[in-house]
């Protein structure tokens, strides 16, 4: 047993037990398990998000959440008003997030330690003002 667990496949068995998860939850009908996962999947990929910006490339980035926000809205516009596929949404909403992220990032990464941080978290602000007026 202690062989498997250090080899090579371990983090593709957790992978596959992980992707499994929601088919198992849904046969034993327990739908809460599935919803609980999904926001602990979606935690995880926000956690791995940040790690980027603050533990390698060691920006102090408050407006993270800004861009979840972004993508997550555009999902939900595109659903709701469009009546599109889930599966066609996410896609674009990542993309729309992406090309925002890139939008503001060119200007707001020549910018040094406190000035980034103030000017992450200005754009966090503003998107939240956009968000509830809308």
């Amino acid at each position: 047993m202690r062989k498997l667990l250090d080899s090579r496949w371990a983090p593709w068995a957790v992978l596959a037990a992980a992707a499994a998860f929601p088919l198992i939850a849904l046969a034993v009908e327990q739908p809460y398990l599935v919803r609980v996962a999904g926001v602990i999947g979606l935690f995880m990929l926000l956690g791995l998000g940040l790690n980027f910006t603050l533990g390698y490339a060691g920006l102090f980035d408050l407006g993270f959440i800004s861009f979840y926000a972004i993508g997550a809205y555009t999902t939900a516009i595109l659903f709701r008003d469009l009546g599109l596929s889930p599966f066609l949404t996410a896609p674009v909403g990542g993309l729309v997030a992406a090309a925002f992220a890139a939008a503001v990032g060119y200007p707001t990464l020549r910018l040094r330690e406190e000035y980034f941080a103030i000017a992450t978290m200005s754009m966090g602000f503003i998107l939240q003002l956009v968000a509830r007026n809308w």
